[in-house]
Parts: structure tokens; sequence; C-alpha cells
């Protein structure tokens, strides 16, 4: 009798061994690891969000559908062991060189999420997300809510039979934790030793299962996953690089963790932000292109002869010293002293740096569509913060006046004052679906304007101005020497805006119209 229960607790101490003291997770991870990934997994709601999905617990409607655009029912995307595949996918992400553990340490059912890893490691695009998430807690967040969306739908497409074999793994891990709490509370050794036996069995039957999943998970399913995934990060990362202002160099990772997972949140769970700050980037990249060729090829004359060592304005006649066998040194010598001849150039422009004024147009219409899924509202607002950007580039003062049938709100920002992700928050928040009026927001404007400023004018209405409005506008115009450009993105008449506008731009396409509108404004203040 003594023999038989040692043989039972012999038989039930392996199997609490294997249970027990085998991993869930299949990535080497210490305690600050954990720390990161629970804190991160606090902060970030789409961590969340993906884990609800997947676990089948209520989650919001509006979760964020550019990132994961659910399509199907909820039930599609259910999968059992979702907390434990985030943290190894974070793990991995984070890790400055992670490391998979032995396979005889981890409980059979996770080894799958191991598979899993691996074979998103053999995809190109593994390294590049990993290029953008080593160490960086943040990145690594949105880098895994990403890649554990994408699963979620890839295996929902093609790999059903492997979601079916995990819930009858999840099953299984239930059934063996009943026959566990059944052995603790029997009193007879017969008993215990069935339910003991009933344990190691399915644990066998557990371990069975476990290699059939890993088989069934396809290389192609983790290959789009993690493909997808990757596009989707490094579109995020430029967007969030939009919102760094001026000459500095995009910094994102010094800013303070718990800043940055909270404008994760805003871009993650709100798809018109994300939209407007994307459109944002690009606008801002046309900005800068559009900077160096007016720059380039601006208007210039000579006015004098100077010394100095640009090549590109020294004198015929110091370029002849060159074929002289004599002259030519001291052509050397004198370029490395910076005393050769030289044209002194000055542009024939004259470049504002009066206040910019923005007259955005926030009416009803203004939700349409302009191209692609951006509304005239989105490009609109992203092209009256790129024209922010050259605001603070040129250390101008910059207001922003929203309006329709009234002026509804105003944001102004000093010459030393950048703007904050919850200005770019509210700005993008902000519509009021009334009617147009011209007048009322040009007369706000009156107010802000100084010697060359700039006014633009953004709409996709058509409203006339009164008769007396615009000679008291056109004499401060004149007065003042400011210019206003005027910017239509509807199909309404230009007539309109031409009664008091220097340059009126229709918009055609998303690159050219956007050039045209700063290269007007580079060309700088004064009535033409």
């Amino acid at each position: 009798m003594l023999m038989k229960k040692i043989e039972t607790n012999n038989l039930m101490d392996g199997i609490l061994n294997r249970i027990i003291n085998l991993s869930k997770n299949t990535v080497e991870h210490d305690a600050f690891d954990k720390m990161a990934f629970d804190k991160m997994f606090e902060k970030c709601e789409q961590m969340q969000n993906i884990y609800n999905i997947a676990s089948g617990e209520p989650f919001p409607i509006e979760v964020g559908k550019h990132a994961f655009q659910i399509v199907k029912s909820k039930e599609d995307y259910h999968y059992p062991f979702i907390k434990e595949l985030q943290q190894d996918i974070f793990y991995s992400f984070f890790k400055y060189n992670p490391k998979f553990l032995d396979d005889e340490k981890i409980q059979p059912e996770f080894r799958v999420h191991k598979e899993m890893i691996r074979k998103a490691q053999k995809n190109e695009n593994w390294r590049k997300m990993r290029n953008m998430t080593k160490l960086d807690e943040v990145n690594s967040a949105i880098a895994t809510t990403y890649f554990s969306a994408e699963l979620l739908k890839e295996m929902a497409k093609r790999d059903k039979k492997f979601r079916q074999q995990m819930f009858k793994l999840k099953e299984q891990r239930q059934q063996l934790i009943d026959l566990m709490k059944d052995f603790a509370n029997a009193k007879k050794e017969k008993e215990r030793k069935q339910l003991a036996e009933q344990m190691e069995k399915l644990m066998q039957d557990i371990q069975q299962q476990a290699e059939q999943a890993m088989k069934n998970i396809s290389q192609i399913t983790v290959s789009q996953a993690i493909k997808n995934a990757t596009k989707k990060m490094a579109e995020y990362h430029e967007t969030t690089n939009a919102l760094m202002w001026g000459s500095e160099a995009s910094q994102m990772q010094r800013v303070n963790p718990d800043e940055r997972i909270a404008l994760a949140n805003y871009l993650l769970t709100n798809e018109k932000l994300f939209k407007l700050v994307r459109e944002l980037g690009k606008l801002k990249n046309v900005f800068v292109e559009t900077k160096r060729r007016e720059i380039k090829h601006g208007t210039s004359e000579v006015y004098s002869v100077d010394i100095g060592r640009d090549l590109g304005k020294i004198l015929p006649c110091e370029v002849l010293k060159m074929k002289h066998p004599v002259l030519k040194k001291d052509f050397y010598k004198r370029f490395l002293e910076g005393s050769l001849l030289e044209y002194s150039l000055r542009s024939k422009e004259k470049l504002g740096k009066g206040n910019i004024i923005v007259c955005l147009d926030c009416s009803g219409s203004m939700n349409l569509k302009l191209y692609d899924e951006i509304t005239r509202e989105i490009y609109a607002k992203a092209l009256a913060l790129a024209i922010l950007e050259m605001a603070v580039r040129e250390n101008r003062k910059y207001h922003l006046i929203l309006f329709e049938a009234n002026v509804r709100k105003e944001f102004s920002f000093a010459r030393n004052k950048k703007p904050k992700v919850d200005d770019i928050v509210n700005i993008a928040s902000m519509h009021f679906g009334g009617g147009t009026n011209f007048e009322a927001p040009l007369e706000r404007a009156l107010s802000y304007v100084n010697e060359n400023a700039d006014i633009v004018f953004i709409t996709d209405g058509e409203c006339r101005v009164g008769e007396n409005f615009l000679i008291k506008f056109n004499a401060v115009k004149k007065k003042l020497n400011f210019k206003v450009v005027a910017l239509q993105v509807g199909d309404a008449s230009t007539e309109p805006l031409e009664e008091f506008s220097d340059n009126v731009i229709n918009f055609t396409k998303f690159i050219e119209t956007s050039k045209s509108v700063f290269s007007s404004l580079m060309k700088g203040g004064g009535v033409t």
C-alpha cells in the first residue's frame, strides 16, 4: 500500500513539475523585460484592444480601422493564448539579443509561439522591424500591436485548422487543471492513482496536439503578417516624425515614453488624426523640396565683384588661369586663401517675413472626399499645419482661423512657440458643419496682418464679400503690402476668391497643388 502511494505521488510530482516549472513564454526574459511589457500593456490602448478581440471580450467599435480593419465576425479573430503570444512578440522585438528557451523548458501548448516567431525571422521584414524596436519599449509595444493584429487576420484567412487545435489545447489544459483539483480532493489511493494516470495520458495528448499545431501554422501566414505589420510600423514611424517642428532633427525616441505612448493612443485610435498627420508628413517633404528648388532657381542679379572661393561664382578671367602652367598654381593658392574674384549676387525678390495667417474653411462640405481616402478637410488642415512648419523655420508668427458661417475657433503661435501634440489633436478634431462666409474670417485676419504678411485662404465654397469690405481690405493690403494666396479644394467657382486674392490655386493633384501653394508663399509678401 505504501509503495502504491509512493508511486502515485511520484507520478503526480512528475506531472506537476512539467506544469509548474515549465514556462508559458518561449523567449528568454528577465524581470525588467516583464515590467516593460506590463507597463506598455497597461498604457497602450490598442494592445489591450487586440487582447480583447482575441479573448472575446467587449471592445469599442471605433478600434483603429486604419490599423486593423476587422472585416469579419469578431469570432474569427479569437485566439486562446493571446497574452502569452503578445509577450513573446514584445520580448523578441524589445530585447537587444533575443534568445529562445529550449523546448524542454516550455509548456507544450505554447511552443507554437516559438515556431511563429522563427518563421517571422525568416522574412526580410523582421530585420526592418527590429531596427525600429530594439531596446525601445514604446516602438516594441506598437510593433507588437501591429504584428499580433496581422497574425489574427492572416490566421483567420487560411489557418482555421490550426486555430481549432489551439482551442482544443486550451480545453485540454482546463481539463488538466480540473483533474488536478480532483486529485487534491481525492482521499482514496485508488482514485488518486486513476486521476494521476488520466493526467499523464492527457499530458501526452497535449504534447501530440501541440506538435500537430506547430506543423499547421503556415509560413505564408506569418510572412504576410510581418510584411503588413512592418509596412504599417514604418508608416507610423514616418507619421510621428511629422510632429517634429522646425529644423530640429527627428528625435522622437528621446521624448518621454509616457508622452510617446499617449501619442500612439491618439494616432492608433483616431483614424482621422492618423491620416491628417500622415498627410502632414508628406506635405513637409513637399515643402522642403519646394524650398530647395526656390533657393536654387531663385531670381538674382549681379551687383558687384567680391573675393571668395565659390567656384560657381568666380569670374571667367579666373577660370582662364587654369590653362596656364604658372598661373594655375596662383589660382590654387588664392583658392585656398579665399581670394578669387567672384560675382556678388542679390535676390531680386522681396521675402515677406510678416505674420502668416491661415483662414481654413470647416463647413460641412469639407468632409467630402478629395483624393484617395483623404477628405478636403484632412488635406486642408494638413496643409495649414505644413505652413505652420514654414512659420517655425522662418521665425514668424502664425495664426489659424477656422470658420464656416462665422469664425469658430482660432489658434495662435508666437515666434518662439512650437505646436504640441495636443494642439494638433485639437485642430484635427474641429469640425463645425455649417455654411460658408468669407467676410468674417478675412475681417478677423486683418487684425493679425502686419507689413509683408501672408494670408492663406483655404475653402471649397463660393461666397462673395461686400463691396465696402473689399474696398477696406484692399486699402489695408496696399498699405501693409501683404499677400493673399487662395486655394480652392472644391468644384466651386474661383471668381469670388479672385476679388481679394493675389494668387488663386485650384486643387488638381496633391504634389503639384502643394508645391504651388508653398512656392507662392516663398515668393514673398506684397501686392502683385
